[in-house]
């Protein structure tokens, strides 16, 4: 598990659109100061942006990020 504090967030946000390069073309990563994340993701060709949200995030790994957007897009 990786805390907010621990992670580049830079880093992060690019190694979530590297993860996810096959299906978006940019992926925004965001937060506010009660660990709520929002996660925009624009795929790629022609749509609209969606964006992701999880509260009280925190694990901020890799892994735990991709989840996020992993199970909101499969509902």
């Amino acid at each position: 598990m990786e805390s907010r504090s621990s992670v580049n967030l830079n880093a992060r946000e690019r190694e979530l659109m590297n993860s996810f390069s096959d299906r978006y073309r940019r992926v925004w990563l965001a937060y506010t100061r009660f660990n709520n994340v929002c996660i925009t993701v624009f795929p790629l060709g022609e749509g609209n942006y969606q964006m992701y949200f999880a509260k009280n995030v925190q694990d901020w790994s890799l892994e735990n990020l991709r989840n996020i957007v992993l199970s909101q897009t499969e509902k």
